[in-house]
């Protein structure tokens, strides 16, 4: 590991900065997770300087010519330092189908998922329409993913994407805050 690409500010067990430090990881990239407590840290003058919108994950080069929000953007980012790995396919074909993926990630999982999440983690005050309202776009969500991981292991091509490495990162949120049991059976493969 060579010395740092940059810094991801982040308070630690983020579920969203998860996802950027495993493609780091499996990119085998040092990346610096400065001090960082939220609510704190990411409302300071000096942090809001340098990233307005006041958001976490935040990414900065080591340059510090680069400063991106989102974790998909953040990801994304960091899956293409290093082509060895595979993380963003062998062709534009595979890139966009990886794309695809972590887009389906973001909007068809963890648009249903978040708001019984939140509610769970005391983020929100519990509203029962609203959570009971996530649970047929999230088993829409699940049974499209099942329906693909029946008959392979990955989800674009032979190898793990990052499109695998951001549906896992969703997947995580929704099995330890959302899914129970019962609706976990149902989906073996996924």
């Amino acid at each position: 590991m060579s010395s740092s690409v940059g810094s991801i500010y982040t308070y630690p067990g983020s579920y969203r900065a998860i996802r950027c430090l495993a493609v780091a990881a499996y990119n085998d990239l040092k990346v610096d997770t400065p001090a960082f407590e939220f609510g704190s840290t990411n409302k300071t003058p000096e942090y809001l300087a340098k990233f307005p919108s006041g958001k976490v994950p935040i990414f900065e080069s080591a340059d510090k010519s680069l400063k991106l929000s989102q974790t998909a953007a953040i990801s994304w980012y960091l899956a293409s330092l290093n082509d060895s790995t595979g993380l963003l396919g062998k062709s534009p074909a595979d890139a966009a189908l990886i794309q695809q993926w972590v887009m389906f990630a973001e909007t068809d999982i963890f648009f249903p998922v978040s708001q019984p999440a939140y509610m769970n983690l005391g983020f929100m005050q519990p509203i029962k329409p609203a959570s009971d309202a996530a649970f047929p776009a999230l088993e829409r969500a699940l049974n499209a993913l099942e329906s693909v991981l029946k008959s392979r292991t990955f989800l674009v091509g032979e190898r793990i994407t990052l499109a695998d490495i951001s549906v896992a990162s969703i997947l995580r949120v929704a099995f330890t805050y959302v899914v129970d049991s019962a609706m976990r059976a149902k989906f073996p493969h996924t």
